[in-house]
């Protein structure tokens, strides 16, 4: 929940485009492709991994996307997917290991795994 108020204050506050992600995304590479992205299709861009799974918590806002949030904040829908639906959005696709959320234990073994056999398939 606090993650649209804390995307709607960023806009607010910056009155410009803003970049967010995931603190717990430490794998995450692909910046040159999100920015490339969203600048040649100028809408919020996101990522979205191989499994298809859109990352709202890793992707550009547009500014102008703050009276839609704010629309959304008023009706208490803090749900950050719900608001993409809304939004005019982009996406670029990343491999999984790229959105892996590393909170737990389980998560970092998880994420080992993953790297090890990508690193075998290179």
């Amino acid at each position: 929940m606090a993650s649209i108020f804390g995307i709607s204050s960023a806009i607010e506050f910056t009155n410009r485009d803003i970049f967010v992600i995931s603190i717990d995304t430490q794998f995450f590479t692909s910046f040159d492709k999100l920015i490339d992205s969203y600048s040649k299709s100028n809408k919020s861009t996101f990522a979205k991994n191989i499994s298809n799974k859109i990352h709202p918590l890793i992707g550009i806002y547009k500014a102008d996307s703050l009276m839609t949030i704010k629309e959304q904040i008023k009706k208490e829908d803090y749900r950050i997917q719900n608001l993409l639906d809304r939004l005019q959005t982009n996406f670029i696709e990343t491999d999984e290991i790229e959105t892996k959320n590393l909170s737990y234990q389980e998560d970092y073994k998880e994420a080992i795994k993953i790297l090890n056999s990508y690193e075998s398939n290179q």
